[in-house]
């Protein structure tokens, strides 16, 4: 006779949820599975300045906090640096392989892009594009592209 218990143990997989501020269509608090989970966990260390936390005060890199009309090549590689040991920290299980970062300008505004490239049979990328404004970002957008089968 087998045993159910050790069968129900040695099936589950590791899935990682997170809980967002928004309600569902039944009125409940929506969680967010897998890539969603980790885009907004990410976001999350994007725009926390570090100290947010006291308990924690390592956490968070605080993009607003960078001028994007002057990031270079050597605030680019910090920020990249910065980014990488965040998630490596702070979300260990994410299989980083690398992150890309490029600025745009566009109409007097500074766009930063930033592209988190992911080995998982799930997920391809997490993207984010931040426009900034002065010192204010004033618009953001979050792309998961997802991995396509042979037969998509």
């Amino acid at each position: 006779m087998l045993n159910t218990r050790s069968q129900a143990v040695e099936s589950t997989e590791h899935v990682i949820a997170d809980l967002d501020f928004a309600l569902n269509g039944f009125r409940e608090q929506k969680v967010l599975y897998d890539e969603n989970a980790y885009a907004q966990m990410i976001k999350r260390l994007l725009l926390m300045k570090k100290g947010t936390y006291p308990s924690i005060p390592d956490m968070g890199i605080g993009i607003s906090t960078y001028r994007f009309q002057d990031i270079d090549r050597l605030v680019a590689g910090d920020l990249r640096n910065a980014i990488q040991d965040q998630i490596n920290q702070y979300i260990p299980e994410l299989p980083l392989e690398r992150i890309d970062i490029a600025k745009v300008a566009y109409k007097g505004d500074y766009i930063l892009y930033i592209d988190i490239a992911i080995t998982s049979p799930v997920v391809k990328k997490i993207s984010f594009a931040y426009m900034q404004k002065g010192r204010s970002i004033i618009s953001s957008h979050i792309t998961v592209e997802k991995q396509k089968l042979i037969t998509e």
